[in-house]
């Protein structure tokens, strides 16, 4: 049976590869963050917004064809559509825009939500609904909040969540941690980075070392 499997690096950082070994990297960091960089081979490099904790691929390695605007591609055996969003709930006022990337592949689909700092209108939730494997921030602050983030989930009905862009031990940013999300999603705690789809649970929180 084909696959997808993902690893967590923290943040909006994950490695999702592929049945055929095609790999994808989003959002990834530079040293400033805090967590361990990635140093996995990307295929292709998911890009939500240009600032520096999201775009920094200068530590993977491999072709690295970097997803960073609008569009649909095929890549890998994959389908991937990226659409526009916001960083904020002032139409990109103070943080400017955001992209919300769908890969569908091996039967699977998973979307990945980025910085999005508002809820989606109605053709974004379109876009968002019905996934597999929904990665969702949930920190608040500088994106929508765990409350915000459970009222997605209830309107686009993914199979399964992920939570991401919380606050840790490792970072110092001003955003709220996964606990109010555990507890409001019953979501089971992997003790481990690794994933793979069809997931086990409807809502995992994944360790980022």
């Amino acid at each position: 049976m084909d696959k997808i499997h993902l690893t967590y690096y923290g943040h909006a950082c994950f490695t999702i590869t592929l049945d055929n070994g095609f790999t994808f990297v989003t959002d990834p960091f530079d040293a400033s963050v805090g967590y361990a960089r990635p140093t996995d081979r990307a295929d292709a490099v998911t890009i939500s917004h240009a600032h520096h904790d999201h775009n920094d691929p200068s530590s993977l390695t491999g072709p690295k064809q970097i997803l960073s605007t609008e569009g649909v591609w095929t890549l890998g055996g994959a389908r991937v559509e990226a659409i526009s969003s916001f960083h904020d709930d002032a139409r990109g006022a103070k943080r400017g825009g955001n992209l919300l990337f769908k890969i569908q592949a091996d039967g699977e689909t998973v979307v990945h939500l980025g910085d999005l700092g508002h809820m989606p209108d109605a053709r974004q939730l379109a876009f968002l609904s019905g996934a597999s494997l929904m990665l969702i921030p949930i920190g608040g602050f500088y994106t929508i909040d765990t409350e915000q983030a459970l009222a997605i989930i209830r309107e686009a009905k993914p199979k399964a969540v992920v939570p991401m862009h919380y606050k840790t031990p490792v970072i110092d940013f001003p955003i709220a941690d996964e606990t109010a999300f555990a507890a409001a999603t019953g979501a089971r705690r992997a003790h481990t980075r690794e994933l793979t789809l069809p997931a086990r649970d409807f809502a995992t929180i994944l360790d980022y070392c």
